[in-house]
């Protein structure tokens, strides 16, 4: 329709004559069509043998000649930050270089389900910065168990907690052949430079059963349900399950995602208990949507609930601040290191309907 306006305006041929040739091109390209389907018949096994076949002796040899030379710029490039960090690199068996005062060379610093935080940026060979994270929004990620390219995770194994220090990584342990387009070109180098703090599962765990002066209110809320005494917002949840956690933690067993859900909303009411009140403040309700896929859109201690119970989606959970938040507990918004803090909350697919949190009290 576009195509006829614009040559019926410019005058140049009348609509009806217009579709005349069209009429015509479309019966000459049928003919064309035919002939060639007719000489394609006889034809057939010359085509395919003189377009051949790609073996897989052959992919894997121009795989391994590409793999040399990405090494070998890769070697060169090593040799010259050498003599700019003042300190020779090191290389893990799997070929990634980096350079770090601080670097442990084993894995024996992390564990699966530890949380790592990074502050720093990504880059490529010609500085092209690809992603930027600030001290206020560090990239956080599980290690091991994460989509992020397993450089990132090789790294983080190298670094440990404190420690800071620029990677080459290779494609091959970044997001290799494909890229990752518009953003990651195709067999792509990475400059990776950053500061890691770790949060440990284990030491969580470990801290929460240690007497902690500061949680004077956590500590008489733990003895009221050691004594039988169910704390919690009433109306949420009808038959809890507990759930291992270095908080108090517990989830809906009737309420399960239908599947793996790619696309999910989370409607969160967070309560605060603070260290000298009876009853708990409504901090008021929260709406967001996330993919299930993106790290760091959950507290880690939330996080990590869902990475050990995948399955269930309507939760209840009471944390110590120090655990929630951080040590130094949210002075912005009077909440206080020796207070406590709630949260229920639902995971709901897309096509799914959760149950209404307004109403809770």
């Amino acid at each position: 329709m576009t195509l006829k306006r614009s040559l019926r305006n410019k005058g140049g041929i009348g609509l009806a004559s217009f579709d005349s040739i069209v009429m015509k091109c479309l019966g000459c390209i049928g003919l064309l069509i035919f002939f060639f389907a007719l000489a394609g018949c006889d034809g057939n096994q010359q085509h395919d043998e003189a377009v051949g076949f790609v073996s897989q002796e052959a992919l894997i040899e121009f795989n391994q000649r590409k793999l040399a030379i990405q090494t070998q710029l890769l070697d060169s490039i090593a040799q010259s930050w050498d003599e700019k960090f003042e300190r020779p690199n090191q290389i893990t068996p799997a070929g990634l270089r980096f350079w770090s005062a601080e670097a442990k060379g084993s894995e024996a610093c992390l564990e699966k389900g530890d949380t790592i935080e990074w502050v720093g940026q990504v880059s490529l060979l010609d500085s092209t910065v690809l992603y930027q994270w600030p001290h206020e929004n560090p990239l956080s990620f599980y290690w091991d168990r994460s989509d992020w390219p397993a450089g990132f995770h090789e790294f983080a194994s190298l670094l440990c907690d404190g420690g800071s220090g620029l990677a080459l990584v290779p494609s091959y342990l970044g997001w290799g052949l494909s890229g990752w387009p518009p953003l990651i070109p195709q067999d792509a180098v990475l400059v990776v430079e950053v500061e890691q703090t770790v949060r440990h599962v284990r030491r969580s765990l470990a801290d929460a059963s240690v007497p902690n002066p500061l949680r004077k209110r956590w500590n008489r809320l733990l003895d009221d349900f050691e004594s039988g005494e169910w704390f919690g917002i009433p109306g949420w949840i009808d038959q809890p399950q507990l759930a291992a956690s270095p908080c108090v933690a517990w989830y809906d067993p009737h309420a399960r995602f239908d599947g793996e859900p790619d696309q999910v909303t989370v409607s969160m009411r967070t309560w605060h208990l603070a260290s000298d009140a009876q009853d708990c403040k409504d901090m008021g309700l929260s709406t967001w949507e996330f993919s299930v896929q993106d790290e760091g859109q959950l507290l880690p201690v939330i996080a990590h609930l869902h990475a050990l119970y995948p399955a269930y989606r309507r939760w209840e959970c009471w944390c110590p601040v120090d655990l929630a938040f951080s040590p130094r507990g949210v002075p912005e918004a009077d909440i206080q290191p020796e207070d406590v803090m709630g949260f229920q909350w639902e995971m709901v697919p897309d096509a799914q309907k959760g149950r209404d949190l307004s109403n809770v009290q």
